[in-house]
């Protein structure tokens, strides 16, 4: 029968050994290591005192040892190996010492050395690893640690062109992961090997039989010494982690399947996967061979080229492709942050400055609306996709921050409003993924010239042209009959662009320089705000219509095709979707997932 517990394995394990013994004699040599060799240290983890690799030799009990020319049988393959013989086995597929590359999927076990897998059976989490964290969607794994307080994993099948400077040892760098990643501060280097040498052994962790891992220090070292070569050692850096019982969990939620492989298996897509010249498919080919082989291989051809799959390659393009350097790293003067601009500028410039961008309507304030750039490719696609075709009022902007609120991203939520006996509803804009303190959790928006000569709430920047009040100035406005439910626009949450003391970090500013937004005219506001006041809650019966609406006061306020100048279209890698459509799509999926819900997109269709 096939064995689901670790424990019955090594059962199984002891019961062979005692097998051996009836007819001969099991010899154990330890190997033990040192815990320093030659400037090398130990990987965190590793034991300080000593680490076994036992090779069991079954010898003949003839004479007390071995004839000249009999066979030497010795047991020291993986145990993983034996264990995927009892698959094979229950499978009916017969496995010999020929059967180098195997596979299969292990249940809920989760050890060291295990491989997982993204799964893709699960709309709810395929949907999520598209919007957000592409690079978990059909991905492969292994694990390195696993212990009852953390678990620590690498990505395999996330290869770059990225190279570190010969002073970390010149090796081309994976993503591992987003844990201490390329863009953290701290970065974390992992590099595995199938080197066999004593001093390789000794720098070194053991994952699974034929591969192991140490630090980018130790590889240096190594390669130093001459025990090593570059080519030896794949390095990636960053990895994933999962705290107590989390992987359980995500496990029990279908978000991974757990498998066990041959090591040869992982060191030959590896290899594969670092001859493959273009990287923008983003090592699908691996999760692909090795979901065929445990079995799942329909599972991935229906999946083949879905929305998960065209945003995992935009991700890649955008962070495992060497990219052009930038202005700084040309030898250009980076771009000066906030704190720079607030030291070189007196609050008087500041104020001129600011008055005469006023007055030509280009300031970028308090009272500004900025809208998403309309570029072949979303700035927006991969994070954050609400700001996708987005119209944003900016409501407050000071040293630390740009705050906004988003106007046309409409949300199955209103307010319900009673006039003369009548309830109307309106709806409720989703403005954002924060909330401000100290404030009230609704903000109502109008631009009545009516009700700015009553002095209904409080105007917006030194433009004036939208104001801002309460709940309770606007319902009463409308009470009094001086106001009307259309004139005003509700919404909740904000939208935050912090300001830094270092690089592009500059607000809203920042956004538009790196031209993720561009402004809005005072004109162009004017003729789109009674769209923006029509708009409707969303439902799942509604969802293209608002998505319609939406982008119809978002063309409303960009500017002109002339005035853009050529806007080509581009494709994404080995498909025949535009960029633009999977942008629009990312969007829609967006909204299901957070606002409308998926249980209430799966009954629209």
């Amino acid at each position: 029968q096939r064995v689901e517990k670790p424990e019955m394995y090594a059962l199984l394990f002891l019961l062979l050994c005692s097998s051996a013994m009836v007819c001969g004699l099991v010899v154990v040599r330890p190997m033990t290591r040192a815990c320093a060799f030659g400037g090398i240290r130990l990987p965190q983890g590793l034991s300080s005192t000593r680490r076994s690799r036992f090779s069991m030799e079954l010898l003949a009990a003839q004479d007390g040892g071995e004839e000249e020319g009999e066979e030497r049988l010795e047991i020291n393959d993986d145990w993983r190996k034996f264990r995927a013989r009892l698959v094979a086995a229950e499978k009916g597929i017969q496995m010999n010492r020929n059967n180098v590359s195997w596979a299969y999927e292990s249940g809920g076990v989760i050890e060291k050395g295990a491989v997982i897998l993204g799964a893709v059976g699960d709309v709810p989490s395929t949907i999520g690893f598209g919007l957000r964290q592409q690079y978990f969607h059909k991905s492969v794994m292994l694990v390195l640690e696993h212990g009852g307080k953390f678990t620590k994993g690498i990505i395999l099948n996330r290869p770059t062109l990225k190279v570190l400077p010969e002073s970390m040892g010149g090796f081309t760098c994976w993503f591992g992961g987003d844990v201490q990643s390329f863009n953290s501060n701290r970065p974390d280097y992992v590099c595995l090997h199938s080197l066999t040498s004593l001093s390789a052994q000794r720098a070194s962790m053991n994952v699974i039989q034929d591969i192991s891992w140490t630090t980018i220090e130790n590889a240096i070292v190594l390669i130093e010494q001459g025990d090593a070569k570059r080519e030896d050692f794949w390095v990636f850096c960053g990895y994933a982690g999962w705290g107590p019982d989390q992987l359980k969990g995500e496990l029990e939620r279908k978000s991974w399947h757990m498998a066990s492989a041959d090591s040869q298996l992982l060191l030959k897509e590896m290899s594969r996967q670092a001859r493959n010249p273009d990287l923008r498919d983003a090592g699908l080919g691996t999760w692909q061979n090795l979901m065929v082989l445990i079995g799942l291989g329909a599972n991935a051809k229906e999946t083949h080229n879905s929305f998960a799959d065209l945003m995992l390659k935009e991700w890649a393009v955008e962070n495992l492709l060497e990219k052009e350097a930038d202005e700084a790293s040309a030898g250009g003067a980076p771009p000066l942050s906030t704190q720079e601009i607030l030291k070189q500028t007196t609050p008087v410039d500041r104020l001129i400055k600011s008055a005469n961008e006023a007055a030509k309507g280009s300031m970028v304030g308090s009272g500004s609306v900025v809208a998403a750039s309309p570029t072949a490719r979303s700035p927006h696609l991969l994070n954050r996709q609400y700001f996708h075709k987005a119209c944003v009022l900016i409501i407050q902007d000071d040293e630390v921050a740009s705050i906004g609120v988003v106007l046309n991203r409409p949300s199955p939520n209103g307010v319900e409003i009673t006039v003369e006996g009548k309830k109307i509803i309106k709806p409720i804009m989703f403005g954002g993924e924060f909330s401000m303190k100290n404030s009230p959790p609704l903000l109502w928006l109008h631009n009545s010239k009516v009700l700015k000569d009553l002095s209904v709430g409080q105007p917006l920047g030194l433009s004036g042209l939208l104001w801002k009040c309460t709940a309770q100035e606007a319902l009463k406005s409308i009470e009094a009959g001086k106001g009307k439910v259309e004139d005003f626009i509700i919404v909740s949450g904000v939208s935050v662009w912090t300001k830094g003391e270092k690089g592009i970090v500059r607000g809203i500013q920042g956004e538009i320089q790196r031209g993720k937004f561009q402004v809005v005219g005072r004109e162009k506001l004017g003729a789109a705000w009674e769209r923006i006041l029509s708009q409707k809650t969303v439902g799942k019966d509604s969802l293209y219509r608002a998505a319609a609406r939406s982008e119809d006061i978002w063309r409303g306020c960009i500017a002109t095709a002339d005035e853009l100048g050529d806007q080509r279209t581009e494709t994404v890698y080995k498909s025949k979707v535009t960029t633009t459509k999977l942008a629009d799509e990312a969007l829609r999926n967006w909204v299901r997932m957070f606002m409308v819900g998926m249980e209430e997109e799966e009954r629209e269709n």
